[in-house]
């Protein structure tokens, strides 16, 4: 009594090699077949590629993200101070020590400085974002990384089925159907 096992691999290729012939013993483990390996191993490198892309652009959003904190702390600062110089414009103005024209220059510098400030939080809270709200979230949790990280995966497990090896102990049927 023997069972008969049809043997193949889920990838499609080329075949590149048939190392049994029909009617040889062959032990579990043994290759059979391969398939040229080449169009997987590009696919491989492009792979990991793309997922070192994306550890790249994860750094830069961190990154633009603590530039963004920066310039925030810098542009407060500056708003701190217009609206100093503003107040006491005012008060010089209540006194007709200046002219009305400087204290609305120092008021349009403060809403600018304003306007300014807001468009940096809103800058930081993109940047933020695309970070999940962690600023510290390694580049290894982000989704952009895992979903590269599955591409790469897939193409070594791809690349790693290019070999067909036998499954178990037995003798080779039919093999002209690779040739």
């Amino acid at each position: 009594l023997f069972h008969l096992l049809m043997v193949s691999t889920d990838v499609s290729g080329l075949v590149q090699s048939v190392d049994v012939r029909e009617g040889q013993q062959v032990k579990k483990g043994q290759v059979l077949f391969t398939l040229d390996p080449k169009p997987f191993e590009i696919a491989l490198e492009n792979a990991k590629a793309n997922l070192a892309s994306t550890v790249q652009d994860v750094e830069s959003t961190r990154a633009q993200y603590r530039a963004a904190v920066g310039q925030i702390a810098a542009q407060q600062a500056q708003l701190n101070v217009n609206q100093q110089t503003y107040v006491r414009y005012q008060a010089l103005a209540k006194q007709n020590a200046i002219a009305a024209m400087q204290v609305d220059t120092q008021r349009a510098a403060v809403l600018s400085a304003q306007a300014t400030l807001a468009s940096l939080q809103q800058a930081a809270a993109t940047q933020l974002a695309k970070l999940n709200g962690n600023p510290n979230l390694p580049a290894e949790q982000t989704p952009s990384y895992l979903k590269a990280k599955a591409a790469v995966d897939e193409a070594q497990r791809q690349l790693d089925h290019t070999t067909v090896r036998a499954p178990f102990d037995g003798t080779v049927g039919e093999v002209d159907s690779l040739q």
